[in-house]
């Protein structure tokens, strides 16, 4: 056997939020919550793309969610970044018992 017959097959250590996913990779990775929020971006920006045959909204509502699915890949570094733009944005620190909710929207995340 060459080496060029022999193809190694098996996992791909790419990571699934790569640029360019599809929208179904982005939305399984997404928080339940946000996913909903996803939906609606992404069925807007379908709707003007549809009037305006222009992808760009389409691209960046995708581009924008990839980028929060990957912060939430690690759940917990993500909800401190949260609380850390949460306590910078309003000054005060986050209380504790404080639901993600509302500190998220504190945070404008």
């Amino acid at each position: 056997m060459t080496a060029a017959e022999h193809v190694e097959e098996g996992p791909t250590s790419e990571h699934p939020l790569l640029i360019g996913t599809s929208p179904k990779t982005i939305t399984d990775h997404l928080f339940p919550e946000d996913r909903t929020r996803f939906n609606a971006d992404y069925e807007s920006a379908l709707d003007d793309a549809r009037r305006t045959y222009d992808l760009t909204g389409v691209h960046q509502v995708v581009e924008h969610w990839r980028q929060v699915a990957v912060l939430q890949s690690d759940p917990a570094s993500f909800r401190e970044s949260v609380r850390a733009v949460a306590e910078i944005v309003t000054g005060v620190p986050t209380p504790q018992g404080e639901s993600f909710e509302v500190t998220r929207q504190k945070a404008g995340m």
